[in-house]
Order: C-alpha cells, then structure tokens, then sequence
C-alpha cells in the first residue's frame, strides 16, 4: 500500500467564530501544536506582531481551530505559518511549511473618528461621541470601556443604534479607563477605532472649565501619573518627543513640573494599533 504523505487540505476563515479553521488529511499529534509551530500574525507589516489566539485541536483530530481571543483586524491580511514540525499520529511530519495568507472579509468598510472624550482628558458628564466616516455607512456601532490597554477587563461593551452619541446609564467609578468604537451591523463589523484614555474622579473633585489650586488639566499631550499605590499624583509629564505618523521613536524625553525621586513613579509607554 502506497504511503499517503501528510498535508494540510483545506484553510478557512470564520468573522463570526473568529477564527481561523486548517483541515489536514490524517490524524494530528497534539503534542506537535503550539506556538512554535503554529504562527499567525499581521501582515504587511515590518514587525509582523502576533495575532493573540487559542490552538484548539477537533473531536476528529484532523480540524485545527486558532480562535482569535481579541477579534481580528477585517479586511487586513494575516500570515499562516504551519511548521514542517507539525506530525501525524504515525510520526510522519508535514513534507513542507505551509506559508498562507488569510484574511477576514467584512462588507463594513466603514472607519469611526472619536469625538469625545479626548484623549487624558478629566471628565465629569459621562458622555461619549464619534463620527463614522466612509463610503457604506451601517448607523450601528460597539462602545467598549475597559480598565486596561488589552480591553480584557471590560467595563462597558454596548451595542448603540441611529446614533453616535452616547451618555452612561450607570455611571463608571472613579479611575482611568481607555475607549474605542467600531461599526457593527449583523455578523459584520469593521476596524477599531483608536484607542483613547480618560479618568473619572470623585464627584466635585474636578470642574470642566476650573482646575484646583496648584494643578493642570490634563490635555493631549500631557500624561497623569500614577503612583505605586495606584493613586493619581498632581504632576504633569509634558511629552518633548512622541510618535509621529505612527512611527515610535527609540526613546521619549518627559519633564516634571518639580523634582521627583524616580523611585515613587512608574512610566509605561504603551502602543496599541486598535
């Protein structure tokens, strides 16, 4: 009897699932899955960043699942690598690489520009606003508020209909939070919008158009920060030197306001494409 060699017969996407299915001919070894042999990442990029996904391996052991555990970028390609590593249950390894370009395909098209809150921005009225911009425009959009860059700890995820403003129902606690918008209508949804941050305070610490004795507003090209409590500090950090066309720079420049012991802050400097 012939050897019938092992390969990969079939690669699909699913927006709805998120998630990427690769179908091979014989049984799979689990214990030859993982990150080093299974590779997705954005393409046509420089630095190529990893998407964020789980390996999940079928009932049928012949149907590899990678679920995306943020949603993925639409109509943006990605890049597939499956390693000649990957075997079969008879040892037999895959004849070649596989290198595939896969991509989730959306009819929303559709960008969204935020409005309000800007970004670092102090606010007291609760209230949301963005512009969506493009040639199909859906009116049906997904507000997310989290409490962290990653959105893993989401405090808001609203679906909002007919209309780009928008005012909390329940108010968020006092903190810092970052926001992003996109359009949404069915199973279709289209890119993020950036990603802005915005701190609540305790109700009469902080006026819109007054600012108390001794402190700044905080503004766009300004950084509140934290100390290693947690608590936010009345020192402003002004930013010399900060991205420019998304380009980061190797290095950033910060002045304080007055002399601090470096030992009592912390500065994260953060990078997001969503």
């Amino acid at each position: 009897m012939a050897y019938i060699k092992f390969c990969v017969v079939a690669v699909e996407t699913n927006l709805k699932d998120q998630s990427v299915y690769v179908t091979f001919n014989k049984e799979v070894d689990s214990d030859s899955l993982n990150y080093d042999n299974i590779i997705l990442a954005v393409n046509g990029s420089t630095t190529a960043p990893l998407a964020s996904y789980s390996i999940i391996l079928g009932d049928d052991l012949k149907t590899l699942k990678l679920q995306f555990i943020d949603a993925p970028i639409v109509n943006r390609p990605y890049i597939l690598v499956l390693q000649d590593k990957i075997s079969d249950l008879e040892g037999k390894h895959l004849d070649k690489s596989l290198f595939r370009n896969v991509s989730f395909k959306s009819n929303v098209t559709s960008d969204i520009v935020l409005n309000n809150p800007s970004n670092f921005e102090i606010i007291s009225e609760q209230s949301f606003s963005w512009q969506e911009v493009g040639d199909n425009l859906v009116n049906s959009y997904r507000l997310q508020i989290s409490s962290d860059t990653g959105f893993f700890n989401i405090e808001v995820n609203n679906v909002i209909k007919d209309k780009t403003v928008v005012t909390l129902g329940v108010p968020l606690k006092p903190g810092q939070y970052y926001y992003r918008v996109r359009a949404e209508q069915d199973n279709d949804y289209g890119v993020w919008s950036e990603t802005r941050t915005f701190l609540v305070q305790e109700s009469g610490e902080y006026e819109e158009d007054s600012v108390n004795e001794g402190t700044t507003a905080v503004t766009e090209d300004e950084v509140a920060v934290e100390d290693l409590v947690g608590d936010i500090r009345n020192d402003i950090i002004v930013v010399e030197e900060k991205p420019v066309s998304g380009v980061t720079p190797d290095s950033f420049t910060f002045l304080f306001s007055e002399d601090i012991n470096p030992s009592d802050i912390k500065i994260s400097v953060i990078r997001s494409d969503f």
